[in-house]
């Protein structure tokens, strides 16, 4: 997440990873993540924002994807549980 997207929902801090879409009974939507319902153009591209921030993994802090996506790869395997740490709704 970008200082200019963090700004726009009045979030203090720029890290962690904006959930813009949830597909339907995904894990995701299963767990209860909420997406983004809210559309903002932000420097000229067009961004859902309102959707929960996922600043941590199982207490390990994320900064973007590609953190999440190397935990998850790295540390758990099909059917493993993890506990994320969001910010919603401010």
């Amino acid at each position: 997440m970008t200082r200019d997207i963090a700004a726009a929902p009045s979030l203090n801090q720029s890290n962690g990873f904006l959930v813009i879409n949830v597909t339907s009974d995904s894990p995701a939507a299963k767990a209860g993540i909420h997406s983004g319902h809210e559309k903002v153009e932000i420097n000229g591209n067009m961004i859902n924002l309102g959707g929960d921030v996922v600043t941590a993994v199982d207490n390990q802090t994320v900064s973007n994807i590609g953190d999440i996506l190397s935990y998850l790869e790295e540390q758990k395997k099909v059917g493993d549980s993890i506990d994320l740490t969001v910010i919603r709704d401010g």
